[in-house]
């Protein structure tokens, strides 16, 4: 999906949001989920660990199940290829598949990897503990099987080898962190997506962990605002809690872009600063054309596009019974931080609106994949 940047900075939100943003975690009630982790907030530097280390010797096939086809999973993909280009033993051909939103799909996807002889498997549960028979299933047939970025349930070494998962309660007490830290006094509102979202109700919980003991800000509502992935819920439920509440000086959201502020624009009031965890090059260009006295305080943590990387080399450390300690709760790295000096990501023209400017890639590698 190549999405011109010649199109209005809300106009291109609308578009983007759903289609080209990280994925929300699954559903998990395992004791290795976020708010397990979230005792350990340091941050994940994905530059840190070379998968050359865990290559070796014997040869490897590697399989990639996606619940979903977008933007956000086309970009994870290239990044995994340019990992494994790294292990010489390692089948250069992934063999991939997607269910495409078809939930009975992703059984069958995964039953015929497991008979064309993948060793490593590297799945996206879209569809949560609905997924763990056919995890089983591999993990039982002698396949090493890595569900990665959203948390998952079931029990590690029986339905599956590990898992790899964003930690975005980790991320939300970062967010809080850095507000309490540069924000003044007031209100603090967290936007989310589908009322179900497990990864949105971390992302409230890990804020309010975070403000527990802050004396200037307050945490409002007892749960996120709904956003439902549409522009125009974010601007209605925005608009309603700066009426109920007031002074809401920081938004924090896994999304990023003009449309969380907009709100405040329009009533008349004080932009608030925003915390999230999922920019994009329209993020940073719609930013960037702002006259630097209407750029809002804002702070990213990003590469979540690597993290495919990290469940990589935790399969292949398993399959080749290598030691390796590199986190499995992930917390990425901080982007931008306009505040303290990391300044907002440098817009790329001559890539998509909806490239992810920090998947670790050169613009001549994401321009060929999301061509």
């Amino acid at each position: 999906m190549r999405t011109s940047l010649k199109i209005g900075t809300v106009a291109a939100m609308a578009a983007l949001l759903a289609a080209c943003t990280a994925p929300p975690s699954s559903d998990s009630n395992s004791a290795d989920s976020p708010s397990a982790a979230a005792a350990d907030v340091t941050t994940w530097d994905p530059a840190a660990w070379d998968t050359a280390k865990v290559c070796g010797d014997k040869p490897i096939k590697i399989g990639v199940e996606d619940g979903q086809n977008n933007t956000w999973r086309t970009t994870a993909l290239e990044v995994l290829k340019t990992q494994i280009a790294k292990c010489p033993n390692i089948d250069p051909n992934v063999v991939y598949a997607s269910a495409n939103g078809n939930p009975q799909q992703v059984a069958t996807d995964i039953n015929s990897m497991v008979s064309k002889g993948v060793n490593v498997l590297i799945v996206l549960p879209d569809f949560g503990d609905s997924e763990l028979p056919a995890l089983r299933a591999a993990t039982k047939a002698g396949v090493t099987v890595i569900p990665y970025y959203g948390s998952i349930g079931g029990t590690p070494g029986t339905d599956y080898t590990a898992s790899v998962y964003l930690n975005t309660y980790g991320i939300g007490e970062k967010i809080a962190e850095w507000f309490d830290k540069n924000v003044d006094s007031g209100n603090v509102a967290v936007v989310g997506d589908v009322p179900t979202s497990t990864s949105a109700k971390d992302l409230y919980d890990g804020v309010k962990a975070g403000l527990k003991d802050s004396t200037k800000l307050k945490l409002v509502g007892d749960s996120f605002l709904v956003g439902n992935y549409d522009p125009q819920t974010i601007a209605k439920v925005t608009t309603g809690a700066i009426q109920k509440y007031g002074n809401i000086t920081a938004i924090a959201t896994a999304g990023c872009g003009s449309l969380y502020v907009k709100p405040f624009q329009d009533a008349g009031v004080k932009e608030p600063a925003v915390g999230c965890s999922a920019g994009i090059n329209q993020t940073y260009c719609d930013y960037n054309k702002m006259p630097a006295a209407q750029q809002y305080p804002f702070a990213t943590w990003e590469s979540t596009t690597q993290v495919i990387g990290a469940a990589l080399r935790r399969g292949l450390a398993s399959y080749n019974k290598i030691s390796w300690d590199e986190p499995t709760a992930i917390v990425p790295p901080q982007a931008v931080d306009t505040v303290g000096g990391q300044p907002a990501l440098k817009c790329d023209p001559s890539l998509p609106a909806d490239a992810d400017l920090t998947s670790g890639l050169t613009s001549a590698q994401l321009t060929q994949a999301l061509k």
